[in-house]
């Protein structure tokens, strides 16, 4: 059996819409969206409709991103890959 891990990140707002579009892309060529897309999707919603939840400061690993060179874009695509969503 396969275990979870639930990890909390700290996503800057600009690139929520990013994510969306993403997740909706994928959906739209695997032609369903998954039950963890979809809560994902809750998730992120959910915690843009909270007021005080939005943190502005920087994750702590974004420093270490750039140290390779990757853009913003490339580190939250490669966070797609890394859960799965990229077929």
């Amino acid at each position: 059996m396969r275990r979870h891990k639930t990890i909390t990140i700290s996503i800057p707002e600009d690139l929520i819409d990013y994510l969306d579009k993403k997740i909706m892309q994928i959906n739209r060529s695997s032609f369903e969206e998954t039950n963890r897309s979809q809560y994902i999707r809750l998730l992120i919603k959910k915690d843009m409709a909270s007021p005080g939840t939005v943190n502005p400061s920087v994750p702590a690993t974004k420093d270490s991103v750039e140290d390779v060179g990757m853009s913003d874009l490339e580190y939250y695509d490669s966070l797609l890959n890394l859960g799965g969503y990229k077929r």
